[in-house]
């Protein structure tokens, strides 16, 4: 369990005994970058597949609402033949079109949602400025308790005042 750096939070032994070396500190740093990058690549998938989605229901709802206005449009005949598309393509014809129709629709819109959603928080995570901020704040942070170890002060306001 990482330390509680809320000055509002009393500090246990146990918080400050579990983090007593520079070296655990910098591996868990390492951890937790390692897992930024996990969840960054996660996040790109997610949204990958939430544009896919959206794209080829995109496709089938603009079939079922526009295959009897133009029968003949390459389009129509392009999702006719296309292997991705055939299946539900058959459906949309079928007596029951109405239905998928109505389940491309929703689809449509979730893969949408989801799609803005994602791309919303990469947004927020890719802001290189404040990363690099956090990140050179972090770094200077663990360079000066380099430069000062062993600290064995101890301060009146607890351990959010040694870190």
């Amino acid at each position: 369990m990482p330390p509680n750096f809320d000055q509002t939070t009393p500090i246990s032994a146990a918080d400050i005994k579990e983090h007593d070396s520079m070296s655990e500190i910098e591996k868990e740093l390492a951890d937790v970058r390692a897992q930024n990058k996990l969840l960054l690549k996660a996040i790109m998938a997610l949204e990958q597949d939430a544009s896919s989605i959206a794209k080829d229901n995109f496709e089938r709802v603009w079939f079922a609402e526009n295959r009897i206005r133009f029968p003949t449009s390459e389009h129509s005949k392009r999702l006719e033949i296309d292997e991705n598309h055939a299946e539900a393509i058959a459906k949309l014809r079928g007596n029951d079109g109405d239905y998928h129709h109505g389940f491309h629709s929703g689809l449509l819109a979730a893969g949408r949602l989801f799609r803005e959603s994602i791309k919303g928080v990469r947004e927020l995570t890719s802001k290189e400025d404040v990363m690099d901020d956090a990140t050179k704040a972090l770094e200077e942070k663990l360079g000066e308790k380099r430069a000062s170890f062993p600290n064995s002060t101890v301060h009146p306001h607890g351990w959010s005042e040694v870190m």
